[in-house]
């Protein structure tokens, strides 16, 4: 392994649901990563999406909104390297264009904003600065004195599984964005479809014995993008115990910076993929209160 001083290894995926499966509809999930090498150095984008299951272009929606959020932050850094004007206010009017792209997407299709109806997870990362945006559930978890912490509560409704979409017409108005001057080194983006899993109930942090393993997978690959990762991912995400918890579509991204050295307890080893049996535990039965 590698050890480049403020490296990021990042990896990702998208699974579709099983009860997309079933009924023959596609993943309406989306994601997209990028790493850009600025002037100021390394900086991370992260974005992701969940498409409405009611909305009957979702998958188009949440792709739009990952591909503009990514666009946005990279045509940002090209004048700004370290973030240092992104403010409140300047976060809103990115999602606010966010929101033009996808009424203008309907509008070309000829139908409504409420048809590409999705949420918004995003984070930017600099060596000393990080922000996140979120309209909608699902959760950017950071690591915080040995706790998968949320670093911004998701939206909840009235109901259950009612939550608030970037084309709602308050999107703007109702987004939530945190700005932290302070170094990040470990970062999860995941939907609502991986909530029951990975989330513990009682306390709303992210369950260590399911990310602590693959986080230290992915401390001891070498740096950059990790698609073998994002490969054995897949496969966990798939799992029938996984599915017999949550039937909704499941991205989940991960990165890391420093290569951070697992401790022998977290250490899954290089022969042994991520799956289930390397968690120490049954995902699926044991975010347990």
């Amino acid at each position: 392994m590698t050890l480049i001083p403020n490296a990021w290894r990042y990896t990702g995926v998208a699974v579709r649901g099983s009860a997309h499966v079933q009924s023959d509809e596609p993943c309406q999930d989306a994601w997209a990563a990028r790493l850009v090498d600025g002037p100021a150095g390394l900086v991370l984008i992260l974005a992701a999406s969940d498409g409405a299951g009611s909305a009957r272009r979702a998958e188009d929606g949440a792709r739009t909104c990952v591909d503009r959020f990514v666009a946005e932050l990279e045509q940002w850094l090209a004048t700004d390297p370290n973030l240092a004007a992104l403010d409140e206010a300047a976060a809103r009017a990115v999602a606010g264009r966010i929101v033009e792209t996808l009424r203008q997407q309907a509008a070309e299709a000829e139908a409504s904003p409420r048809d590409f109806a999705c949420t918004l997870l995003g984070a930017a990362v600099t060596e000393e600065v990080a922000c996140f945006w979120q309209r909608g559930d699902g959760f950017i978890l950071r690591d915080r004195e040995d706790r998968y912490e949320p670093v911004i509560s998701p939206d909840r409704g009235q109901y259950v599984n009612e939550t608030g979409f970037i084309t709602d017409a308050d999107a703007v108005e109702a987004l939530h964005f945190l700005r932290l001057d302070q170094r990040i080194d470990r970062l999860a983006v995941l939907t609502d479809g991986l909530e029951p899993v990975t989330i513990v109930a009682r306390t709303g942090l992210g369950f260590e014995r399911f990310f602590a393993p693959l986080f230290a997978r992915l401390a001891q690959s070498e740096p950059g993008w990790r698609e073998d990762l994002a490969q054995q991912l897949a496969g966990l995400l798939d799992d029938p115990r996984v599915n017999a918890k949550t039937g909704d579509d499941k991205t989940l991204l991960l990165a890391i910076r420093d290569g951070e050295q697992a401790t022998e307890e977290e250490s899954v080893g290089e022969s042994e993929p991520p799956s289930s049996t390397s968690l120490g535990s049954d995902p699926a039965t044991d975010p347990s209160p």
